[in-house]
C-alpha cells in the first residue's frame, strides 16, 4: 500500500469512526427497547415468554375518578332516586378497560402509555449506554407490577438480545467494508 493509498484509509477511517458510538451502541440499544415494546403493548408477553397475566374479573366499583374520559362515567340512581358516586363493575378492571376502550385480550401494562414512553436509552461513555425510565414513578409503577404479578416482564428475551446481538455484528461488518471502500455505506 503506498502512502497516498494508506491517507485515504486513515481519512475514511476517521469520518466513518465518527458516529461508531450510535451505530454499535445507540441503535441496538434503541431496538432493543422497540422490541420489548412492542412485546408487552402489542403481544402480552413477559420476558419468560409467556402471557404477563389476565385483567381482573372480580367484581368491583368505580368513581369518575377511575375513567380517563368522564363521559364514559355512567352513574345509575338508587331506588331512592339519589344518583350513585358508583358504578357497578360487575367483570372488575377487565370491564372498566372495556367501557374505556383499552385492549382486555391481553395485560399490556398500558393505559396511558407513559411507562414505556419513559423508557429511553442514556449514554453513559463512549462505550456504554443504558437503558432506563425518565420517570422515577413510571420506573416504581413498572417494577410493582413485576413483583405483584411476580413475573418478570421489562428484562430483554433471549430472542431479544440475540436481535440486539445481530445487529451489532451487522452494523460493524458494515464499518469495516465502509473503512475500506471510501467511508459509505454499500
Amino acid at each position: 500500500m503506498d502512502l497516498s493509498s494508506y491517507h485515504t484509509m486513515l481519512v475514511n477511517l476517521i469520518s466513518t469512526a465518527s458516529n461508531l458510538k450510535e451505530r454499535l451502541l445507540i441503535l441496538p440499544a434503541n431496538e432493543l427497547v422497540s422490541n420489548i415494546d412492542y412485546r408487552i403493548t402489542q403481544t402480552g408477553i413477559g420476558t419468560d415468554g409467556g402471557k404477563i397475566a389476565e385483567y381482573s374479573h372480580k367484581k368491583s366499583w368505580a368513581t369518575a375518578s377511575s375513567f380517563d374520559n368522564q363521559g364514559n362515567f355512567k352513574p345509575v340512581k338508587t331506588k331512592s332516586g339519589r344518583v350513585r358516586r358508583s358504578v357497578t363493575l360487575e367483570e372488575g378492571y377487565y370491564e372498566l378497560r372495556k367501557i374505556q376502550g383499552y385492549r382486555v385480550d391481553f395485560m399490556n401494562l398500558e393505559r396511558t402509555g407513559a411507562g414505556i414512553k419513559n423508557i429511553k436509552v442514556g449514554t453513559e461513555s463512549d462505550t456504554k449506554v443504558s437503558i432506563g425510565f425518565t420517570d422515577l414513578k413510571q420506573s416504581i409503577k413498572f417494577r410493582g407490577n413485576e413483583d405483584r404479578l411476580n413475573k418478570q416482564i421489562l428484562n430483554p428475551t433471549k430472542t431479544e438480545i440475540e436481535q440486539v446481538a445481530q445487529t451489532q455484528i451487522d452494523e460493524y461488518n458494515l464499518f469495516i467494508k465502509e473503512i475500506f471502500s471510501g467511508g459509505t455505506k454499500k
